[in-house]
């Protein structure tokens, strides 16, 4: 806008095939009131879909239980595979933000600048890996009776959820 102030203004509309559309933006602006003394801030939303990965993960493989020796059969499932349902996964949620940031910027000499900033970031929905459930034998059992393929040859699970 000027020498002395600058300002950005951003939007982003996204149309998900599974998550739906989402518009995000952005606001910023910084003022110099010397060449040793400038202040900016920013205020933005965000959103990012689940991968593929996250949705639909499958991974099982064979530890040695460090207490018992015993092969341990552990693994990373989607949150639609039935064992992780019967854990309580449901379906991934995309993660949304809103972050605002400001900050000062010192420059005594042309060798030196400072900066000090700030962050503040609100996540709603993060996605992440849930704890391992460690699966009983009677849990296990109940699996099988459910008829739930390969749920009673777990002993060990973990899925991706939104926290």
């Amino acid at each position: 806008l000027s020498k002395m102030f600058t300002f950005g203004l951003a939007g982003r509309f996204e149309d998900f095939s599974d998550f739906g559309s989402t518009f995000n933006w952005k606001v910023n602006a910084r003022a110099n009131f010397s060449e040793q003394f400038a202040v900016r801030g920013s205020v933005n939303t965000g959103f990012r879909a689940p991968t593929p990965g996250q949705s639909n993960a499958s991974q099982v493989q064979t530890n040695i239980d460090t207490i018992t020796g015993a092969p341990l059969t552990a693994g990373i499932v989607g949150p639609s595979n039935p064992v992780a349902q019967f854990f309580g996964a449901s379906p991934l949620k995309p993660e949304k933000s809103f972050n605002i940031a400001a900050g000062v910027v010192l420059t005594p000499s042309s060798r030196l600048t400072i900066t000090v900033d700030y962050f503040n970031i609100k996540v709603k929905d993060r996605i992440a890996l849930s704890g391992n459930f460690n699966l009983t034998q009677a849990q296990r059992a109940q699996l099988g009776a459910l008829g739930i393929p390969g749920g009673d040859s777990f002993q060990q699970i973990s899925f991706f959820t939104n926290s």
